[in-house]
């Protein structure tokens, strides 16, 4: 059973000379714990049988809110892809987490991963999974969003309406304003990303998979995620089976 966790890094300040140690008193850059106490959140099977707590919690994600909170979400049901899964969150001020709320569920599919992003003028974006079949291949990527710090959301809309596309980590910003989301093809096994101009009110899924070297290249390869460097390279790392994780450095070609 996977159970949701919160690990949040403080920022801090870029410095040329080694960061000093710590004093003993001062509080840990990390701090880690459960949301809410132990086999708390029930879950219900789709087809009707008695809620139970031994349930699955997986594809967390974290962000600040405009007003310094910190959320977390993550997708929740009685198992991995089971219909019942849906996308629950919870906020930590003063110390405390709040108790987990619903974000977003359609009774009739299924969610995965989520990702949490924050708008620079405080919009929140969630980014998720929904599946429309039996499985991840049957997977769609969609978007809600919220103005209001998540007390209400946009209805969601359908980033690609192709099977087997999936995501699980936040966009990055370039310095010409252009986002990056990361995604992969899940039935390839292979990462891509979705690009937009106008903070996904229109955006443009590259098909790069299409591309015999991109394929030779980058198969095996799932849940990319995107560093921005100061040249306005991107970093991006991947999972991927034995022999391990990947890692890769290029520059976007304008669009």
């Amino acid at each position: 059973m996977l159970r949701p966790l919160f690990l949040a890094t403080l920022a801090l300040s870029a410095c040329s000379a080694p960061t000093p140690a710590p004093d003993a008193g001062d509080p840990p850059f990390f701090e880690d714990g459960l949301i809410a106490p132990d086999d708390s959140i029930p879950c219900t099977p789709s087809d009707g049988g008695p809620a139970q707590l031994d349930c699955n919690h997986h594809g967390s994600s974290v962000a600040e809110l405009k007003d310094g909170t910190i959320a977390i979400s993550w997708f929740h049901g009685i198992a991995e892809k089971s219909p019942d899964s849906r996308i629950l969150w919870s906020r930590r001020t003063a110390q405390a987490w709040s108790a987990p709320e619903i974000l977003y569920d359609d009774p009739a599919l299924a969610e995965g991963n989520s990702t949490l992003w924050v708008h620079e003028n405080g919009d929140l974006l969630l980014f998720f999974v929904n599946i429309v079949g039996a499985g991840w291949p049957e997977a769609r990527m969609r978007l809600i969003r919220s103005t209001d710090s998540g007390k209400t959301w946009s209805a969601p809309v359908t980033l690609f309406d192709q099977d087997c596309w999936m995501l699980r980590y936040p966009p990055v910003r370039l310095k010409s304003g252009e986002l990056f989301l990361p995604a992969y093809v899940e039935c390839l096994a292979l990462p891509s990303f979705v690009r937009s101009k106008d903070d996904f009110s229109t955006w443009k899924v590259e098909e790069k998979w299409k591309e015999g070297n991109w394929l030779l290249d980058h198969v095996g390869a799932i849940q990319p995620s995107l560093v921005r460097l100061a040249n306005d390279d991107l970093s991006e790392g991947g999972a991927r089976p034995p022999p391990g994780p990947t890692a890769r450095r290029g520059r976007p070609a304008s669009r």
